[in-house]
């Protein structure tokens, strides 16, 4: 069976932990051949030729190199190395320090990376052997699951890699679904209590998936940290035997030569202060988190605890409550027919007296309306004899009411022609010719005038009479026909 294109740094990472029983590093040939055999890779049996030692084990950068050459990749140094460390690296780069492939570049990088690491372990070892995160109980790792030598390893594939982290959120969807289950049965304030239980244990998980997290950064630091430490050491030898070659360099090298080594030294002294700064802080906050994690997770368990205790008081007045509504039912079911008898008493009595009174009050209205029948009668008479006396007197105001209104369209008709007249006197006295040159508007204030404005007075005092007329008529005929206003 060929290799799977899918295995990424971190199953090839879970899958060296596996084997590396010994927690050394490396990994035996022995367990990779049966892990080979029972995985159905075979093609693993071929990293054998990675043992440049001959002493039957791999290292994790080597088991990486291979697989992925197997998979038709670039082999790249991998991203993250948990718990791995290549105790023979010291041997080898020792063996190599005099080769022409590494750079002034490469060196100064590592020296930097040395010198930082160095500083690292002198405050790990002056603080008590280590931070803690490293020491709190919550990050570490735990290895018990992992088999030994005699036992017989689990084929590891993509699917069956990916199948663990379905089964485990299948196993905690099943548990919470469980527990879900019977609380739909109980009240409306122990469901929402169960609700925020809930959700706490939902922040809870998260809260340990988070602490997982920085456990799994933490390791990853901590194994690039020792893996560093230890090229930093390789890298210490090289700097000891190049300035034990620069003390005995002759005089006729380049001072060139010698400037630009010490600029070099300088400049990575810099990186190497700024590389210590940047992984003390890393590692103060990698602290800080965690400390702020433990105590949420601390808080959520007593609020948890809380809410626990509160659904069970709830729990035990709601089967106080159900016995008490048991009791009430019975109470009132009692009560009903009591009521239903009572109604039916009552409902009998009050026929009785409800007929006796219906029927004395029918009687009465009975006589009633023979009384009001007969005034009813006398009335219409007299209002008949009343009726024709009116109707009598409304024609003869009418009539009058008739004449008035002749008589007003007489006065009118009058009134128009005088001031017809009026205006005809006044344009022939403008139009007469003036013996003495007068002006037009002395002739008019003549004689002529006087007569003018005796006429219209007089037209005044007539159309006053006559509205006074017509109005004491209408009254009148208001007064006494107060119908009339209807008709008309």
């Amino acid at each position: 069976m060929a290799m799977p294109t899918t295995l990424s740094d971190d199953d090839l990472a879970r899958i060296f932990e596996q084997l590396d029983v010994d927690k050394k590093g490396v990994i035996s040939l022995d367990i990779l051949r049966t892990f080979a055999k029972q995985s159905g890779l075979e093609d693993l049996g071929s990293l054998e030729v990675l043992d440049f030692e001959n002493n039957g084990r791999i290292t994790f950068a080597n088991f990486v190199k291979g697989v992925r050459t197997l998979q038709g990749e670039v082999p790249e140094t991998p991203r993250i190395q948990r718990r791995t460390v290549e105790p023979n690296i010291a041997a080898e780069d020792a063996n190599g320090i005099n080769s022409e492939d590494e750079t002034d570049e490469d060196n100064s990088i590592i020296l930097q990376h040395n010198r930082t690491h160095d500083t690292i372990r002198e405050n790990d070892r002056s603080s008590g052997g280590g931070s803690e995160l490293a020491s709190h109980p919550d990050v570490m790792l735990d290895v018990s699951s992992i088999p030994s030598d005699q036992d017989e390893f689990e084929p590891l594939s993509p699917q069956s890699l990916a199948s663990r982290d379905v089964d485990a959120d299948s196993g905690w969807s099943s548990k919470h679904a469980s527990q879900s289950s019977p609380r739909n049965r109980r009240t409306s304030r122990s469901s929402s209590l169960e609700r925020q239980i809930q959700d706490q244990e939902a922040k809870i998980l998260e809260l340990h998936q988070l602490v997982e997290d920085v456990q799994f950064e933490h390791r990853s630091d901590k194994d690039e940290i020792d893996d560093l430490r230890a090229k930093c050491k390789r890298l210490e030898q090289r700097c000891a035997e190049y300035e034990a070659q620069l003390d005995g360099v002759e005089e006729q090298l380049e001072h060139s030569r010698v400037d630009e080594m010490n600029t070099t030294c300088t400049q990575l002294r810099r990186e190497k202060e700024e590389i210590q700064k940047e992984l003390t802080a890393r590692c103060a906050e990698l602290e800080e988190s965690l400390a702020t994690v433990s105590s949420e997770r601390d808080r959520l368990k007593e609020d948890h605890d809380v809410l626990k205790h509160s659904m069970r008081e709830e729990q035990q007045v709601t089967k106080q409550l159900r016995l008490h509504v048991i009791e009430l039912q019975g109470t009132i079911a009692a009560l009903e027919t009591d009521r239903e008898q009572t109604i039916e008493g009552i409902k009998t009595q009050t026929e009785g007296a409800l007929e006796a009174s219906l029927s004395e009050q029918a009687q009465k209205f009975e006589s009633e309306i023979e009384e009001l029948q007969s005034e009813l009668e006398t009335l219409r008479h007299r209002h008949a004899v009343e009726m024709k006396e009116m109707e009598s007197q409304r024609t003869a105001l009418e009539q009058e009411l008739q004449q008035a209104h002749q008589d007003h369209k007489r006065l009118e008709k009058k009134h128009s022609e005088l001031e017809r007249q009026l205006i005809h006197k006044g344009m022939e006295l403008a139009a007469a010719p003036t013996r003495d040159d007068e002006s037009l508007a002395a002739q008019m204030s003549d004689a002529s005038r006087d007569d003018l404005m005796r006429d219209l007075r007089e037209q005044e005092e007539r159309l006053r009479q006559q509205q006074a007329y017509i109005g004491h008529l209408l009254n009148h005929v208001i007064e006494r026909i107060p119908d009339v206003l209807e008709i008309k």
